[in-house]
């Protein structure tokens, strides 16, 4: 009986106490992390997206210079329609307005098959990095409440992971500007 009632004090002294000093640790979720962490990612994300949205090739430069001149020898060729002009200055209008025509038809498509590129490499760099910022988040989440890191260890991480992020975002801006 005495030994019962010494261990009895001896683990109400020493164990119990031990054990409730060792507190658990707080377990993370997503949402939390994305809370406190990613606050401003969304924004990121949606100035990201509005920049890809508004990518014109360098290609593009030439329609607009091509539209003019389409538009300066149509009113020409009219011109010339309403004056009444002869046939040789009609067919060599209508010969540059065609050729006008061919020229700005060209530069529209290798303008649009251009940005369609820019835009859709632009959106695999977007989805990559949300692919990346994703899986590494929850490898993070599930090494800490594993306990295999330690909070500091894993805000350390976290900041890491979303200074890298910005760079990248920060880098996608660039090219889209």
């Amino acid at each position: 009986m005495k030994k019962t009632l010494a261990l009895l004090i001896m683990l109400a002294l020493f164990i119990l106490p031990s054990q409730a000093l060792a507190a658990p640790q707080v377990k993370m979720s997503t949402s939390e992390v994305n809370k406190i962490y990613f606050e401003e990612y969304n924004v990121r994300l949606k100035q990201v997206k509005s920049n890809i949205s508004k990518i014109k090739a360098p290609v593009c430069q030439n329609v607009a210079s091509l539209s003019s001149q389409y538009k300066q020898l149509t009113t020409n060729y009219n011109n010339l329609k309403k004056s009444k002009a002869d046939k040789t200055a009609l067919n060599q209008a209508k010969t540059a307005l065609d050729k006008s025509k061919k020229s700005l038809s060209e530069a529209k498509k290798a303008c649009s098959i251009k940005t369609a590129e820019l835009k859709k490499a632009a959106n695999n760099d977007l989805k990559e990095i949300t692919k990346f910022k994703t899986s590494t988040v929850k490898e993070l989440i599930n090494d800490y409440n594993k306990g295999s890191i330690t909070s500091n260890q894993f805000n350390e991480r976290m900041l890491n992971l979303v200074k890298h992020v910005n760079d990248y975002f920060s880098a996608i801006l660039e090219e889209t500007e």
